[in-house]
C-alpha cells in the first residue's frame, strides 16, 4: 500500500510516536512517503536515524519565506510531468482565499507526486489546513 504522511514537523524528538508509527508501515511493507513543513532540531529517534525517515522528507513552504527552497524540486517536477503539476497548482489555487493564500496552496499543490496514495495521513489539523488535503 502507498502511504503518505503530513506532519507539521518532522523529524521532531518531541513525537516519537510518528516514528513509531512510519516504522510499523515499513515492516507491514507499505511504501511510505513523508511530507512536513518545517523541522525541529535536536536528536533524531534511532528508528528515524537507522531507516533515514529524515533524509525521505518532502519539505512543504510554509510561509512566503521559504517559497525559495521550493523553486527547484517544482521545477523539475515540472519538467518531469508539466500537465499533472499545473492542474494540480491551478486547481489548487481555484478559491475564495486571499492571493498570498492561493500562491502557498498552488505551490504546495506543485511539490506533491503525481500518483496518488492509497491512504493519507495527516497528523493535525493545521497541517490539514495548509496542505488542503481532502477526502
Amino acid at each position: 500500500m502507498k502511504i503518505y504522511a503530513f506532519t507539521e514537523n518532522y523529524p521532531s524528538p518531541y513525537k516519537p510516536y510518528h516514528d513509531t508509527q512510519f516504522e510499523q508501515f515499513i515492516k507491514d511493507g507499505h511504501s511510505l512517503r513523508l511530507f512536513a513543513f518545517d523541522r525541529h532540531e535536536g536528536e533524531l529517534n534511532p528508528v528515524a536515524r537507522e531507516l533515514g525517515f529524515d533524509k525521505k522528507v518532502v519539505n512543504l513552504p510554509a510561509t512566503l519565506k521559504s517559497l525559495p527552497a521550493a523553486v527547484g524540486p517544482i521545477v523539475a517536477r515540472c519538467l518531469s510531468s508539466p500537465l499533472a503539476t499545473s492542474r494540480r497548482a491551478l486547481v489548487a489555487a481555484t478559491s475564495r482565499a486571499s492571493v498570498k493564500q492561493r500562491v502557498m496552496h498552488a505551490v504546495r499543490a506543485a511539490s506533491l507526486p503525481d500518483e496518488s496514495p492509497d491512504l493519507c495521513i495527516v497528523h493535525n489539523l493545521l497541517t490539514q489546513l495548509r496542505a488542503r488535503i481532502s477526502a
